[in-house]
């Protein structure tokens, strides 16, 4: 078995530790953004902030572009090789990640004082809904509408 040597572009290792700094920059954010009714100049500091450096995703899905392709495999197994990594992950974090908020707002912290939560969302019917429906609601593991509230009158 021969090992590949990796050839480094040094621009594009320059762009992937700026695109780094970037995501946690980004992240750091979050804590601002949080409080949105208690502080509005820390909410709009870190809106804006967070705003900023939202560029550091773009930049590695180009990074990622510029490392793959051109290819010289062709797609079914360029496509073959990378799908297992991406879908193994994707259905393990969608499945526990509603069995991990159930647990939380069950029996870990049944009390939050965020309004936007309701503990109700998180019973035993709710998470069998999102584990039965779990490739449809992969992007929001937290229930942020509640349907029996939502109005179609104006």
């Amino acid at each position: 078995m021969s090992v590949l040597s990796r050839e480094n572009i040094g621009w594009v290792d320059a762009l992937r530790i700026l695109a780094c700094f970037l995501v946690v920059f980004s992240h750091s954010c979050d804590g601002m953004v949080a409080h949105f009714d208690m502080n509005r100049e820390a909410f709009l500091t870190g809106v804006f902030s967070g705003s900023m450096v939202r560029s550091c995703v773009p930049l590695f899905v180009m990074m990622t572009g510029v490392l793959l392709l051109p290819t010289s495999q062709p797609m079914g197994a360029f496509y073959r090789k990378r799908i297992g990594r991406i879908v193994v992950p994707m259905l393990f974090w969608s499945l526990l990640l509603p069995i991990l908020f159930f647990l939380y707002f069950n029996y870990v912290s049944p009390d939050t004082r965020n309004p936007q939560l309701s503990v109700a969302d998180y019973t035993p019917l709710t998470l069998i809904r999102k584990l039965y429906t779990f490739i449809f609601n992969h992007c929001c593991p937290i229930n942020s509408i509640n349907y029996k509230n939502v109005s179609l009158d104006h």
